[in-house]
């Protein structure tokens, strides 16, 4: 199970939350769930790309726009 992963990861690991971030976003259509867990990553990990991407791609879907751009272009300086 992933959040039991993530519990036991060091606190600057955000790979365990961005997975389940990735169920909410593609599997179950959760987005509020999976941006909550791509937040938790980045402030885990901030330099997280795929984090920033599967947050990037909610935002877009959930009708946020500037900031689904603003997510992707901090993914591409990184």
């Amino acid at each position: 199970d992933y959040l039991s992963a993530a519990r036991l990861m060091p606190r600057n690991c955000g790979f365990p939350l961005v997975a389940v971030a990735n169920i909410y976003a593609h599997c179950l259509r959760d987005d509020a769930t999976a941006i909550f867990y791509c937040v938790r990553a980045l402030h885990a990990e901030p330099h997280c790309t795929r984090a920033l991407l599967v947050r990037a791609e909610c935002f877009h879907r959930i009708g946020d726009p500037a900031r689904a751009v603003a997510d992707a272009r901090r993914a591409m300086r990184l």
